[in-house]
């Protein structure tokens, strides 16, 4: 449509209109931030018979600094006030990693690494946002949400290992072990606001917080073969196939002592996908299944009392491609 001559029916019926503008959703919305990493590394090649050794050093230095909106509304749901928050972190990490590659043969080989690695907390996370009722029940943890500027990253040290077959034709097998060790992992937790606002002191409310340790070991396996050994069109037939299980464990709560899944993580997750590629033509179609997995943890007792899940489900997505020529394809999804 024509902008100018929308812009004019608008104003020119504005009793027919209603101004859908969330004031107190857009401002809590906006904050302003800068997250700048300093990062060097080290890493070194080695070969000792059979034995590949990758060795590597990383250092990161992250300094982050953010300014959000606090925001109280009174009793009647109007704004009652709004106010610059501001909140800043700096820390250094080292991220030590270890691997090494073990021949069997020519198409054969084993895979072991030890590594570390970093998780950062969302930048809507860090911001330091609020938004409270006042005159509602104090006991209710829905009348305050809250940023967290003084989250703290999220550490894992993994241990994997992996034996990987790789076919004369084009495709590959694999399976592998892993284990990973979580350090203040982060979640949505119920808290005791204590200010700087102070009429919302003994208010409980919700905010991302760090949790205690956590744990996940599982196992992967992987088949991906292109069947280039049939005859003719038959050829560009191929298939894709994976499967994860995953015990996690977490520690939500030191002070309860509650033990769960960890959030978002689902205990088995399969593909499938068979694919064709031969000349013009590139097609797929796959099956993806994750387990349920809980999204947010309760009411902050020792108990799953108000566990949020995401059930089990999957899905069957496809497509067909045809190239005409370097400049125009035809795709069917």
């Amino acid at each position: 449509p024509d902008e100018a001559a929308a812009r004019t029916f608008e104003n020119s019926r504005a009793a027919a209109f209603v101004n859908g503008t969330d004031t107190v959703r857009n401002i809590l919305g906006s904050f302003s931030g800068a997250e700048k990493i300093y990062a060097g590394y080290l890493s070194s090649t080695l070969r000792t018979g059979h034995v590949e050794w990758y060795l590597g050093l990383r250092v990161e230095n992250t300094r982050s600094g953010y300014s959000g909106h606090a925001i109280t509304l009174a009793a009647d749901g109007s704004v009652g006030g709004i106010q610059s928050v501001d909140g800043s972190r700096t820390y250094t990490d080292l991220f030590p990693s270890a691997q090494a590659k073990l021949a069997l043969g020519e198409q054969t080989d084993v895979r072991v690494a030890v590594t570390r690695g970093i998780a950062r907390p969302d930048y809507s996370s860090l911001a330091p946002s609020l938004q409270g009722s006042l005159g509602g029940s104090k006991s209710d943890p829905a009348n305050l949400h809250t940023g967290n500027p003084d989250l703290r990253a999220q550490h894992a040290w993994n241990y994997d290992i992996i034996v990987e077959h790789f076919f004369p034709s084009v495709g590959v097998i694999s399976g592998g072990l892993f284990y990973k060790s979580l350090t203040d992992f982060i979640f949505n937790k119920t808290f005791l606001y204590n200010g700087p606002i102070a009429a919302f002191a003994g208010q409980l409310g919700t905010r991302p917080e760090n949790g205690g340790t956590g744990s996940l070991i599982g196992f992967e396996g992987e088949w991906s073969q292109r069947l280039t050994f049939l005859p003719g069109a038959f050829a560009g037939l191929g298939f894709d196939v994976n499967f994860t299980h995953v015990d996690s464990h977490a520690l939500i709560d030191p002070a309860t002592g509650r033990n769960a899944q960890l959030q978002g993580q689902s205990p088995n997750l399969a593909n499938v996908a068979l694919t064709y590629d031969f000349s013009a033509f590139s097609s797929r179609i796959g099956w993806a299944y994750q387990g349920a997995n809980i999204s947010s943890y309760g009411d902050g007792t020792p108990t799953p009392n108000g566990d949020t899940y995401f059930y089990e489900h999957s899905q069957l997505d496809g497509s067909i491609i045809y190239t005409i020529n370097p400049q125009i394809q035809l795709q069917l999804q």
